[in-house]
């Protein structure tokens, strides 16, 4: 299989830096969850799941915003192909890392600092954002790219991910 890195993504027609693609990307996927996690709260509230039905609402906004997520950042932002589920893997794990820190913060904020369990959903998600971008392009979508073919490119060749490498020439 084909395992060869393409042109950065479409967003990048817009956006000439991978990286604030992939801000923007996540961004959005950010702001997802986080309806997702506000229907899903209230609906558990009017229904009366029960004094830790934030949890309950933190899983079921996981699972329905991470498809989306690893959809959107493959194929508008770093537009690879070729190890379609290896990306997949890779991508849920540190997806399920992310969720594994909040079930762990997310109470200490609520139960321990008293703050309201959706202004608290939204400050554990913008320290969890930063760590998920890095660990996303470092690890979830890196390719390599031989140091000849990089040049050819007009990119800067490094022997980091592809998230990494930006034209020398300014093109898109």
């Amino acid at each position: 299989m084909d395992e060869t890195v393409r042109d950065p993504g479409p967003l990048s027609r817009w956006v000439r830096d991978q990286r604030v693609a992939f801000v923007l990307v996540g961004g959005f996927n950010t702001v997802l969850g986080t309806a997702w996690f506000i229907a899903f709260q209230l609906f558990f509230e009017r229904i009366e799941i029960g004094r830790f039905d934030y949890i309950l609402s933190l899983v079921c906004a996981h699972a329905a915003s991470v498809l989306c997520s690893f959809v959107m950042q493959r194929y508008l932002v770093f537009r690879v192909r070729g190890r379609v589920l290896l990306d997949l893997v890779r991508f849920v794990s540190v997806s399920l890392t992310s969720l594994g820190l909040n079930l762990v913060l997310l109470p200490l904020v609520v139960e321990v600092l008293g703050v309201p369990k959706i202004p608290a959903q939204l400050l554990v998600t913008a320290v969890l954002a930063l760590g998920t971008y890095f660990l996303h392009r470092d690890f979830s979508f890196r390719r390599t790219v031989p140091a000849a073919s990089a040049g050819d490119a007009g990119m800067a060749p490094t022997a980091g991910p592809v998230a990494r490498q930006t034209r020398q020439d300014g093109a898109s």
